[in-house]
């Protein structure tokens, strides 16, 4: 497909660069706006004669500032801001409310709250509280307000250099210090029962409850927490583990895949609405309900609130007449969210999600044009790889980035795994429902435990069969952003066939080159295996001219299929060029 044309593309583009600018730039945010201010001054005079140019230049530059304002009033922190004010540990009793229930371990369990008062004076700021486990005390509620003595403790750094920093993580989400709860530091308040929350929370712990005491096997139980309550830890980590290798950790995400399906089952189901006079807007009002209602059961978890906005979207949408308009109503979603919560710029789920829908909107019809097999069955599966191929071109150097790894068999995986997961979450829902009402006859836990078996007995092989492993990776920002320059005008390059486009191309895989020369010259005195190794033998390539092996560094580091690499090989040995060198 062309990308649409739409104002609004440029607009949420310069958004999303405003939010951007903020985190790089907070410290000096009143230079960063005098700066902005001195170049809009320039425009203007450089467009004093044309006034259309004029509206565009100030349209454009009220976006990136609206983008700026909104994250700047995010992470505002008033006077009362415990950071404004530090809290001295003999300030008395802190009242603070729980805001979300975060997870629970074998010794404790964790929340976000909200302070609200220290002694007699107001207060305010995100905490993160941990609650040491006691038979005599529950677990807290939504909504409950606590009263406590416990000190502000701050977050803990990462340990090992280069390891995930869960403060930086919790600083994302305006969470600065920490509490440590027990019996003798906590007066738990009374909690609201009559909240929403508190309902659905009741309602979760009787499903869960009818779950575990139900005559299913363990990996059958897991599945289902994980695939409808949003429970993923109920699956075991060694499991968890393969899924990520296999490169189908996403089908244990409750996400787009699950919310579409159950999409497409709510408008089967309420279909017979239509016969009626306003059945439409019936039909879209109790799905858009139940969506957001499901969403609020499993506790409105990052994944569900993306994709229950994304296709709430698309429902509406296509009851305008406007469902094609799927990449428009994808950025508008992406907006949106953006706005009611900008911690999800950050976040990498958000980043991941939207990546891959992004890259299936854009690139999977590109890729579709290169073949088009005449067998049905054989189309479908062209379609599902082409598919996959678009989702992971557009994240796979994200991927390496954050995990320093690469699935090298996704293509594999969701070609023997995707076609049939719609009806495995077809069969997950009916035995959902069966076994709420007690209705779930033996033959059908037998055959559910066997599918589930077939499953992760099929993820398993696929994860312990990897003979080509790709980790270790490691790329520095620039190299990651240059990456995606020659991502977005290679693409460009096969939609268009145009000669600026490919001279976009060469130009920007250049600015690779050099991205990853300048990367080893900072990195020559240090110590690795990973990324320094690949990029010394690229520096080497480059001083040979050796373009086939920068060419077969390069397809390495990116990802790029197998086959593809085989045919390299080949190549290079008939012509004598240096092997292919693989990672540490």
């Amino acid at each position: 497909m062309h990308l649409p044309r739409s104002v609004l593309y440029p607009l949420v583009v310069l958004f999303t660069l405003g939010g951007i600018g903020f985190h790089l730039f907070k410290l000096l945010s009143p230079w960063l706006f005098l700066v902005l201010f001195l170049f809009f001054l320039l425009g203007a005079f450089l467009l004093k004669n044309s006034q259309r140019q004029f509206k565009s230049l100030l349209l454009y530059a009220c976006y990136f500032c609206m983008g700026y304002l909104n994250f700047q009033a995010f992470y505002h922190q008033d006077k009362t801001h415990y950071l404004q004010n530090p809290i001295s540990p003999s300030s008395g009793f802190k009242k603070i409310e729980v805001l979300e229930i975060l997870y629970e371990t074998t010794f404790s369990y964790a929340y976000i709250v909200q302070l609200k008062s220290t002694g007699t004076s107001p207060a305010s700021g995100k905490l993160i509280v941990y609650q040491k486990k006691d038979s005599l005390v529950d677990a807290y509620q939504l909504g409950q307000k606590i009263l406590t003595t416990a000190a502000l403790v701050p977050i803990d750094e990462p340990r090992n250099p280069g390891a995930f920093s869960y403060k930086k993580y919790l600083e994302n989400l305006s969470v600065y210090a920490q509490l440590e709860l027990n019996t003798k530091n906590t007066i738990p308040l009374k909690a609201t029962e009559t909240s929403l929350h508190h309902r659905m929370v009741q309602l979760r712990k009787q499903i869960l409850s009818k779950i575990k005491n139900s005559t299913l096997q363990n990996e059958s139980k897991g599945i289902l927490q994980a695939l409808l309550l949003a429970e993923r830890k109920a699956i075991g980590e060694e499991q968890i583990e393969d899924y990520a290798r296999a490169g189908v950790l996403h089908l244990l995400a409750l996400s787009g895949l699950h919310i579409g399906l159950l999409v497409e089952l709510l408008l089967l189901l309420l279909s017979p609405l239509l016969w009626f006079r306003l059945g439409s807007i019936f039909r879209l009002s109790i799905i858009l309900s139940v969506l957001w209602l499901f969403a609020f059961f499993v506790g409105l978890p990052a994944s569900v609130v993306r994709a229950v906005t994304l296709f709430s979207f698309l429902t509406v949408g296509r009851f305008i007449h406007q469902g094609k308009n799927t990449f428009h109503l994808t950025v508008v979603s992406f907006l949106v969210l953006l706005v009611a919560y900008p911690p999800f710029l950050k976040q990498i789920g958000f980043q991941f999600s939207f990546l891959a829908v992004f890259g299936i909107l854009w690139i999977h019809p590109i890729l579709q044009r290169f073949w088009n097999p005449k067998i049905g069955w054989i189309r479908k599966y062209w379609q599902w790889t082409t598919v996959s191929l678009a989702a992971q071109m557009a994240v796979g150097p994200l991927s390496v980035f954050y995990f320093h790894q690469f699935p090298s068999l996704f293509l594999i995986s969701n070609l023997l795994i995707i076609p049939f997961f719609g009806v495995f979450l077809v069969l997950v829902m009916a035995v959902f429902v069966m076994l709420l009402f007690d209705l779930l006859p033996h033959f059908m836990e037998t055959f559910f435990d066997g599918a589930v078996q077939l499953l992760n007995g099929s993820v398993s092989w696929i994860a312990q069969n990897d003979t080509l492993p790709l980790d270790q990776l490691y790329l520095p920002v620039p190299v990651l952003l240059g990456l995606y320059l020659v991502l977005f005008f290679f693409v460009l390059s096969l939609e268009k066939k145009r000669f600026p486009q490919w001279v976009g191309t060469a130009i920007s895989f250049f600015i690779l080159l050099s991205l990853m020369q300048l990367d080893q010259e900072k990195t020559s005195n240090e110590h690795g295996f990973g990324y320094s190794i690949y990029t010394e033998k690229v520096a080497t390539a480059i001083s040979n001219q050796e373009f086939f092996t920068i060419i077969h560094l390069t397809l390495i580091k990116t990802d790029v299929s197998f086959p593809i690499l085989q045919i390299l090989d080949s190549f290079t040995a008939s012509k004598n060029f240096p092997s292919r060198i693989f990672l540490a």
